[in-house]
């Protein structure tokens, strides 16, 4: 039975089933979670091991060479990236996105565990680690007040850490400065020297003492008794007074007592000492929702704190999520009613519009079943979908509707105008709807990134269409059979009586046209080629610049500061504070974060050391300011040459992608370490020439931090019978501590640290003076098993598919990402590299080389699926041809808006263009088919072609106007996140414009010029082309 009379006669059970898909669709609605972007799976694995003490070079050959070996043959790993730091290892495993990441992780796992015996004894265990993209710090909080450092710190950890991490999404909490407090052991190494101990023996006898051993059980009679031996340190007493030889106790050779940890890191905000709170969510949490419960529990957390210490929120990124996705939703309603508004000026009935209105709400609601259903959220991708499928999901009801309105002024019943208005377009209908879903369907399953982060924007458009393609051939037709069962009465009045007017006048300019074409079909395709090839050749000539994605205004970034190797964390503070003073002068600044000690721009490596402090300021809302952040940034990168000898770098944050790090990224390696930076200098040099970059760095630190090197002689050290290890593991207690065990107080622990009195390890004499242990307990000290120098050694050390690797990274300003790095690439392949050395870009040039050539790929496989569906449904390999003419007509202006506004070429562009297959053949689809039809009735082509075309202008216009309408909130937006979809939307309003005018022009000459040319080839001669 046909679905449209059904719908007609069955109007009760239209109204169950409408009513069933509308209820669900709220239940669906209310069930979807909000975030930023869609669940992705990124198979990055990182594995970290900490070795406290270790230098970067002793590092890399004893756990990060080893861990490379272990994980190079697992299955789809791409790329390896280690780092090795002082005291920590690194290393990031890429594999490829076809990759499950739990598996790789899995995988990674099992390889570490085969070498877990290999590597040094003194290092803890790898901690291997599956990088979730929506498993990271969203929230940052600041505790300050007028107490002292280690004070704050006790009460974010006490009062605040575990009440954060309980509320639900939240996964972890890591506090960053203040001052731990510890249980410190400071031991005079002359009075123990005296005894004939060393640091060791004292460590041990430490551990060995510090203990609960549970015993066993004993049963007596009907009774049974634990027993344990409890030898565990309850106090400070305990501690003081432990034996270490008859009538000698520690607190003779040692002070005890309760310190500060030494500080390595700490905080400021706003210019006054703070404890920054980094929270985490959970992967499966919703963002939005997870920040508001921290945020409501923030007043309650501040009750339990003392009068004057404050909690205060310094970085939420719920901020920019919630207001970009409510600028989104806004864009929809403002999509809707604009899209209202054209109807109404087009049809001039207010039922019409009602009927319009009514469609695309049901289809929008019906469509978040189908999300829920799919498993997608609320996020940026996903709404986007639905601010495009508004236009898309009233076209098939105008052309519906209009049909309509033309069957009823033949003097049709409402019923029949209905049901002959909706069957007489049915195939064009099909046509349209299919189209868009295999352009849109197959984004959900494209490779890479893009295919990640746009399955639930791909998805969501074809749901919103299949739901739209119902509700035109049903509740479309049959709220018009009801509301015009009296007939139509359009609106009239002087206004209208103009419109009409203009109308007429279009329709006969647009007929005078379409003859003039019909006479000059040769000219006119000319010149649209012409047009087609000068808004291409805008590319290469950079009138249109390319970059992964368009940069927004998040109203923050960051300022890292990186003195030279072996400054102290006192010069850091310094030159962090002078910075901070001059952030404080900046109008626009809300407020500040300063951290010393850590980088937290960082996003993948090792990110603490003394030498490193940034500065994260938010700014106010951009509507509230004149500048926008990247002028404001270019004026901070202007302080430079006030801070002499110091690497100052500006950054915003990143909106999509997983690699971290600055845009501009060129990567160098190869196995000897001299030559590696040579060639490292010669790229930094090219890219600091190129015009466009800034904050040019280079990961390879010539200085180098100064050591003092004790150097073990094997032989004077096999003699004396002493092993490196207990040479080593004595001179690292004595200089950094050891951590010896816990003190267990009310249910807290607090660590035990083992190390010399400070005084006594301040020069190269007192460090060689220091007593070890030989294997016959005699006493010697490291002088005479060591050679003592002073050296400088790589702080940190990079590799690469395991070769070293520097990494040459720099930042973009004025320019596009695509010229910039074209520039650089012109001059890096002049270069003559050596064998076994290699130069390419990483970053985001690599995720755009690799995102361009997947949506490349989805444009060309778009176009040929809608011209097989199309053939599918025509029976014929020449119409389908000529209808997706309408895609050149569509690119001129598509390209030619970009350059005009000054938009890039980027992946939400590219996405534009590949809905533009879609969308701007919708023209040529409504004519050719109609001029079908009238063919069928017997008119010659060109009859038929101007009777199509004057009669189905007002629908291509109306159904390209009320896209354009729907459109343009999303191209002329300005809230929060708006940069980054504009590009899309300017490309969809340009190049529907350029359609909506050349399609009805360029699809009547290309129809008659290829038939007649296939009429000569069939009859010999130039007949076929009627004359009217």
């Amino acid at each position: 039975m046909n679905i449209t009379r059904w719908a007609l006669e069955k109007t009760r059970a239209l109204s169950v089933l409408f009513a069933l898909l509308a209820v669900l669709g709220i239940i669906g609605y209310r069930g979807l979670g909000v975030d930023l972007f869609p669940v992705a799976n990124l198979p990055y694995v990182t594995i970290l091991t900490f070795y406290p003490g270790a230098g970067a070079a002793e590092i890399e050959q004893t756990i990060v060479d080893p861990i490379e070996e272990a994980v190079a043959p697992l299955a789809g790993l791409k790329r390896i990236n280690s780092t090795a730091g002082e005291g920590i290892a690194m290393t990031v495993l890429e594999f490829t996105m076809s990759t499950n990441a739990d598996t790789a992780a899995q995988d990674a796992q099992k390889a570490i565990d085969g070498i877990i015996n290999k590597l040094p004894k003194d290092a803890q265990k790898p901690v291997v680690k599956k990088f979730d993209f929506n498993n990271q710090p969203f929230m940052t909080l600041a505790l300050t007040g007028p107490f002292p450092a280690n004070e704050l710190y006790r009460l974010a950890d006490e009062k605040l850490k575990d009440a954060l991490q309980n509320i639900q999404g939240v996964a972890q909490v890591d506090i960053v400065g203040g001052q731990k407090q510890e249980v410190q052991i400071n031991v005079d190494l002359l009075k123990l020297e005296q005894y004939g101990l060393t640091l060791n023996q004292l460590a041990r006898k430490l551990a060995a003492e510090n203990l609960n051993v549970p015993s066993g059980q004993i049963a007596q009679g009907e009774r049974e008794y634990g027993v344990r031996l409890v030898g565990q340190f309850t106090d400070l007493d305990d501690i003081r007074h432990l034996p270490l030889l008859p009538g000698l106790t520690l607190d003779k050779v040692a002070e005890v007592k309760m310190a500060n940890k030494e500080n390595r890191d700490y905080s400021r905000l706003n210019g006054q000492e703070a404890v920054a709170l980094i929270i985490q969510k959970q992967s499966s949490a919703n963002l939005v929702a997870t920040a508001e419960q921290v945020t409501s529990r923030l007043q309650d957390l501040e009750r339990l704190l003392p009068p004057g210490v404050k909690l205060s929120v310094v970085k939420d990124d719920s901020t920019f999520t919630n207001a970009s996705l409510k600028d989104t939703q806004r864009n929809l309603v403002e999509g809707v009613l604009m899209t209202g508004l054209v109807l109404f000026f087009f049809l001039r009935e207010w039922r019409s519009l009602l009927i319009a209105l009514l469609a695309i709400p049901v289809s929008i609601i019906s469509t978040f079943m189908a999300m829920k259903w799919a498993g997608f959220s609320l996020n940026l991708l996903s709404l986007m979908g639905l601010s495009l499928s508004v236009g898309i999901l009233v076209d098939d009801s105008i052309v519906v509707l209009e049909n309509i309105h033309r069957h009823l002024k033949q003097g049709k019943s409402g019923f029949q105008a209905a049901l002959d208005g909706r069957m007489e377009i049915g195939l064009a209908a099909v046509a349209i709807t299919l189209s868009d879903v295999v352009v849109f369907g197959p984004m959900a399953f494209m490779k890479g990134m893009v295919g990640q982060f746009f399955r639930e924007f791909g998805l969501t458009v074809v749901f919103a269409t299949l739901f739209s393609l119902l509700v035109s051939f049903t509740l479309t037709p049959a709220l018009a059979s009801r509301l015009f069962a009296s007939g139509g009465k359009e609106a009239q009045g002087s206004f209208w009586r103009y419109l009409e007017r203009l109308g007429a006048w279009v329709v006969v300019a647009y007929r005078r046209a379409l003859l003039w074409t019909l006479d000059h079909r040769g000219l006119t395709i000319l010149v649209v080629l012409l047009l087609v090839g000068g808004a291409v050749a805008l590319i290469p000539l950079g009138f249109i610049g390319t970059e992964f994605i368009a940069r927004t205004d998040q109203n923050r970034f960051t300022i890292t500061l990186e003195l030279p190797e072996g400054a102290s964390l006192r010069a850091t503070d310094a030159a962090v504070k002078k910075l901070e003073a001059r952030v404080r002068q900046l109008p626009e600044v809300k407020s500040y974060l300063a951290t010393i000690g850590r980088n937290t721009g960082q996003k993948y490596g090792i990110s603490s050391a003394v030498n490193l402090g940034s500065v994260d300021v938010l700014l106010v809302d951009k509507k509230e300011r004149q500048r926008t952040v990247w002028e404001i940034m270019d004026e901070v990168r202007t302080w430079a040459p006030d801070f002499p000898g110091i690497k100052l770098v500006v950054s915003d944050p990143g909106i999509v992608g997983g690699r971290g790090g600055l845009p501009i990224q060129i990567e160098v390696t190869g196995p000897d370490f001299q030559t590696l930076e040579k060639l490292a200098s010669q790229v930094e040099r090219i890219v600091r020439q190129t015009p466009g970059t800034v904050d040019v760095m280079s990961s390879w630190k010539k200085e180098g931090k100064p050591e003092w090197q004790l150097i073990l002689q094997r032989e004077r050290a096999a003699l004396l019978g002493v092993t490196a290890y207990e040479a080593g593991t004595t001179l690292r207690t004595a200089v950094d501590g050891q951590i010896a065990g816990v003190l267990r107080q009310q249910g807290k622990e607090t660590d035990v640290r083992l190390q010399a009195r400070r005084e006594q390890v301040q020069d190269r004499e007192q460090l060689a003076a220091i007593k070890v242990q030989t294997l016959t307990g005699d006493l010697v000290t490291l002088a005479q098993v060591a050679d003592l120098q002073e050296r400088t050694a790589p702080p940190v050390i990079y590799h690469k598919d395991r070769q070293r690797l520097i990494t040459v990274s720099a930042n973009y300003q004025g320019r596009k990402l695509g010229d910039v790095t074209g520039d650089i690439q012109r001059q890096l392949d002049q270069l003559v590299l050596p064998p076994g050395y290699h130069i390419s870009f990483y970053g985001e040039q690599k995720d755009m080389e690799e995102s361009f050539q997947d949506l490349i790929q989805a444009l060309l496989l778009s176009i040929m699926f809608v011209y097989m569906i199309l053939v599918v449904l025509y029976e014929s390999y020449l119409t389908p041809f000529i209808r997706m003419l309408s895609l050149p007509a569509g690119l001129i202006g598509a390209l030619a808006a970009l350059a005009i506004t000054g938009n890039s070429l980027n992946i939400l562009s590219l996405i534009g263009l590949i809905m533009l297959d879609g969308l701007a053949a919708k023209n040529g689809t409504l004519l050719i088919d109609y001029t079908n039809t009238l063919r069928a009735r017997g008119l010659s082509l060109r009859e038929a072609l101007l009777e199509a075309g004057t009669t189905r202008l007002r629908p291509i216009f109306m159904t390209s106007m009320t896209m354009i309408f729907g459109m343009l909130p999303t191209a002329l937006a300005v809230a929060e996140g708006a940069e980054m979809r504009s590009s899309m939307g300017i490309v969809l309003v340009g190049g529907l414009l350029t359609s909506t005018i050349l399609t009805p022009l360029l699809i009547p000459a290309a129809y008659t010029l290829i038939e007649e040319k296939l009429l000569c080839k069939t009859n010999g001669s130039r007949g076929g082309f009627d004359e009217a």
